[in-house]
């Protein structure tokens, strides 16, 4: 979140391209992008050692990837 926020800071729209956002990962974790347009974005955050639980985001006029279902609350499940 705080990554598109301020990649939205310095250009104003959100990005898919993940090297742009600089988030480093633990070892074999992976994000997942949903929709992503100039007023929000989704993403989930999987990782192997965590499976089956997956954790996801959402902010603005975009669908939410599950399990996030409040805008602006990561949300695990």
């Amino acid at each position: 979140a705080t990554a598109q926020e301020a990649y939205f800071y310095d250009n104003p729209t959100y990005t898919t391209n993940l090297t742009a956002l600089n988030v480093p990962l633990a070892s074999g974790g992976t994000i997942t992008l949903g929709t992503v347009n100039g007023t929000g974005w989704a993403a989930k955050v999987t990782h192997p050692q965590a499976l089956p639980i997956e954790c996801a985001m959402f902010l603005g006029g975009v669908p939410a990837l599950a399990p996030a279902t409040t805008e602006g609350l990561l949300a695990c499940q």
